[in-house]
């Protein structure tokens, strides 16, 4: 599907509804925020899309911008001994900033083809020849460029990044689909690699794991990116939140004490992420490069916080609704519909009890990092040196019964 983008209002049609994309909404996502007022902009972002519904849901193409757009503005900081050696990838991406260009990503690995040849190898040019296959989101279908990270399945960092115009000889994107007429009729792309040429000029960074994963690591080059998603994921809790108090109140299941238990908790998480988001926006500060990036610590506690969160939602969900899943044989049918649209508890089925929906669980709750990971990147960026000095000030504050314990207290 071609995206024309000399047009006003750029139009993607996902089924029978057609999703208009403003060039304004394209500009935004090459944008990088100065201000207070810019940074709260970057929270909104193709995901908000019909409500968050369409096919940009799972927020792989805000991320992809955000990424190179961290990238974009702090390479020369986060990589100084590399400066002046991508010229021309610089030429090319902001060639394609000009013409608006959708780019989507994924993390997911490479898997090779039945032959067994490496997914990856240096051409003669000191390009590279890609094969394999490789998932993305469904929101692939209307990229004009893939951002490609290139890991064996199996390899636990990428050794390379591409950036792939869809028309590429030998690269071939298809479709799936999700099952049941209640579910979505959309599902993940998946991208084959047939010996697709890859030119030095489009490679981010060259079989160089090191360079490339401090890029993807560092907080200069993913803190806009991570709070894209921490607050996409927001968003998706809360219509999930809503559908769960909806069907307590259809189903009388609200009466029930522990019902109230499982959404106090939900609401409590929710109110957690608003807060430490909230937080992330207060302690923003500006980069070396002048654009304001919010507070890491409180962005990688939303970020950790968000995953959990997520699946707490859906559990509350499928637990009120379970009894009524299971008493509707034709909750995955289109007879089920009400002009057209989904019913209360077909809706809810689709976001707690669907195959489409353990897919959304999985893809929120690791694709970008598991619980461990996220928590081990808390960890390494939060300023534990504030915690270590309230100790020394606490013990430094106390007075000693008589002088005999004075050094004691001190130490």
């Amino acid at each position: 599907m071609s995206i024309h983008k000399q047009a006003e209002t750029v139009r993607l049609f996902e089924g029978d509804r057609s999703l208009p994309i403003s060039n304004d909404l394209i500009a935004q996502a090459y944008s990088l925020p100065r201000s207070p007022e810019e940074l709260r902009l970057k929270r909104s972002g193709f995901y908000e899309l019909a409500d968050g519904t369409s096919a940009f849901t799972d927020g792989w193409t805000d991320y992809a911008h955000a990424l190179l757009a961290g990238w974009r503005a702090h390479e020369s900081t986060v990589l100084p001994d590399e400066v002046g050696t991508h010229g021309a990838w610089w030429r090319l991406y902001k060639q394609s900033e000009h013409r608006r260009s959708v780019i989507t990503t994924t993390l997911h690995p490479i898997t090779r083809q039945d032959d067994g040849q490496p997914v990856a190898r240096l051409d003669q040019d000191g390009g590279l020849l890609l094969r394999g296959r490789q998932t993305f989101g469904e929101d692939a279908r209307f990229a004009d460029e893939l951002l490609v990270f290139i890991r064996e399945e199996g390899a636990a960092e990428p050794t390379a990044a591409a950036l792939i115009p869809r028309q590429t000889e030998g690269l071939r994107l298809t479709p799936t689909y999700g099952s049941g007429a209640a579910e979505s009729s959309n599902g993940p792309v998946v991208a084959f690699y047939e010996e697709v040429a890859i030119p030095p000029e489009r490679l981010w960074v060259g079989q160089d794991s090191g360079s490339l994963n401090r890029l993807l690591g560092h907080p200069l080059v993913k803190s806009l990116a991570d709070y894209q998603r921490a607050s996409r994921q927001l968003a998706a809790i809360e219509l999930i939140a809503g559908t769960a108090f909806s069907l307590a109140d259809h189903t009388g299941r609200g009466e029930e004490l522990h019902i109230q238990g499982e959404l106090g908790e939900l609401i409590q998480g929710m109110e957690t992420l608003k807060a430490l988001l909230h937080a992330a926006e207060l302690g923003a500060a500006a980069s070396p490069a002048g654009v304001l990036l919010p507070a890491a610590a409180s962005l990688h506690a939303a970020a950790l916080t968000a995953g959990e969160t997520y699946g707490r939602a859906v559990d509350a969900l499928r637990h009120i609704g379970a009894a009524a899943f299971l008493a509707n044989p034709f909750i995955t049918t289109a007879d089920s519909k009400i002009n057209g649209q989904p019913s209360l508890l077909q809706f809810a089925w689709r976001l707690a009890g669907s195959s489409e929906a353990a897919r959304g669980r999985l893809h929120e709750q690791h694709a970008f990092g598991d619980k461990l990971s996220l928590s081990q990147e808390l960890y390494r960026h939060y300023p534990a040196h504030l915690l270590r000095s309230r100790y020394r000030e606490f013990w430094q504050s106390l007075q000693p019964l008589d002088g005999n314990y004075d050094s004691e207290v001190r130490t």
